[in-house]
């Protein structure tokens, strides 16, 4: 594992590197400093292989599987435990720190997800630790001798007191046992996070698949994805923080008054938005949900509101995104569009309009009005919430009729397997890019 030190020179490269990418800003591709790229995978493969050899010493239920990916702040790896040979393993994410920033924002990251804690569309956080670095041994107080006889007596006293409170049995999926069975004690020294496990790809893996089969999205699960993305706002602006071990549930504005946090996330991008499984609620009983990660970029705004409006905005860019199946949409030509400017101009009549014939017309207008130049003039929280709400209802016949039959429940069905559940090995995975969970910028 690289000393503290070590860390620090890693973040000085960072700097560096940023001196470098913003002196040439006209530039259209970002080459990145090598140097600093080599650094940080070195840093990268010791912290797996570290984690590697832990998971090996461990006498556990709990295996290490791959590296998922890496990034400027962090590495991700994915952990396994076969519970029986009836049923698939169950699998989870285990996320530590490169940097000293990275560290910084992991500790953020643990805070927000505890905040979040039970909301449907924000990643689950199963645990979380961090422990002061183990002490050095000249550090370490000399401990009094005790002959075996004490020992072996102190053990019978616990054993056969009858005073001594039962130990509680944890069941196997208490986030208590996995820290216990996992040993993360001995990970001490730096922040490490452990998350559920999303299998079913990102927007940038959807959009990905989309241009390679030619595909687009049936509105009714465009309207699904962006109640997904309106309900992980409701969750950022007022925080559900729920139980350990409670079941998730649906994002809600309360109805008492309570004034919205200014939280934002801070890093949204089709790498940060993933898919879940189906299930759970009714409104996913059909479409997968999607749900936030990485929020450890996420802060309070100084603006007044200005948190959610952010959100709101950025959210609205990603189904620019899925609609346009550009990962960075057009989003900076405004036009005027029922007496009103807008930056949606690419999918509206004023600017590309025609060449999304199967939007609908009432997702069209109302991006356009998300995306209004003047804030005051886009839909807050709760209109947003209530829009996606309605319209995720709607069935086939409510649709255009050189739409509809793409709005079945059998297309829809064909397009989840076909685009989100089946692994293409043909199409490059964005998943597969080791800078994905850091910045969308490197990616080529």
């Amino acid at each position: 594992m690289a000393t503290r030190g070590q860390r620090r020179r890693c973040d000085d490269l960072s700097q560096g590197y940023w001196e470098w990418v913003f002196a040439d800003r006209r530039s259209k591709v970002l080459i990145g400093n090598q140097r600093y790229l080599s650094r940080l995978s070195e840093e990268a493969r010791r912290n797996v292989g570290e984690m590697q050899r832990h998971f090996g010493r461990v006498n556990g239920p709990w295996k290490f599987e791959r590296m998922i990916s890496y990034g400027y702040f962090g590495c991700v790896v994915l952990v396994s435990r076969t519970e029986s040979l009836l049923r698939p393993p169950r699998r989870l994410v285990l996320k530590r720190a490169l940097t000293n920033r990275g560290e910084d924002e992991l500790r953020n990251e643990i805070i927000q997800y505890t905040a979040t804690r039970g909301s449907e569309h924000i990643v689950s956080m199963i645990g979380a630790r961090d422990d002061p670095p183990a002490p050095l041994p000249h550090e370490i107080a000399p401990t009094p001798r005790v002959s075996r006889l004490r020992k072996l007596a102190l053990a019978l006293r616990d054993i056969f007191n009858p005073s001594s409170p039962p130990r509680r049995i944890l069941r196997y999926d208490d986030p208590r046992r996995i820290d216990s069975d996992m040993q993360l004690s001995k990970l001490a020294g730096w922040p490490v996070v452990i998350l559920e496990y999303l299998e079913n790809g990102t927007l940038g893996r959807l959009i990905d698949r989309m241009i390679f089969y030619n595909a687009y999205l049936p509105n009714r699960l465009l309207f699904s994805i962006f109640l997904c993305l309106a309900r992980s706002c409701v969750a950022l602006a007022h925080p559900i923080r729920g139980q350990i071990g409670a079941a998730n549930r649906l994002e809600t504005i309360p109805d008492d008054g309570e004034e919205p946090g200014d939280l934002f996330h801070g890093s949204l991008h089709v790498g940060n938005v993933m898919f879940g499984n189906p299930g759970g609620f009714k409104e996913h009983d059909l479409i997968p949900p999607v749900k936030l990660i990485d929020i450890g970029s996420a802060e309070e705004s100084r603006d007044l509101g200005g948190g959610v409006r952010r959100n709101l905005e950025e959210i609205s860019i990603l189904m620019m995104a899925l609609i346009t199946k550009q990962k960075q949409p057009p989003v900076d030509k405004v036009s005027t569009y029922r007496n009103q400017a807008t930056r949606a101009t690419e999918i509206l009549p004023t600017g590309r309009g025609i060449n999304y014939p199967m939007l609908d017309n009432r997702l069209r207008d109302f991006l356009a009005r998300c995306l209004a130049t003047d804030p005051r003039a886009r839909p807050g929280l709760r209109r947003v919430l209530a829009f996606t709400e309605a319209e995720s209802k709607r069935g086939p016949g409510t649709f255009e009729f050189h739409q509809r039959e793409n709005e079945t429940d059998e297309a829809i069905k064909e397009f989840l397997q076909r685009l989100i559940y089946d692994a293409d090995t043909q199409i490059q995975d964005i998943n597969r890019n080791r800078y994905e969970h850091a910045d969308p910028r490197l990616q080529r």
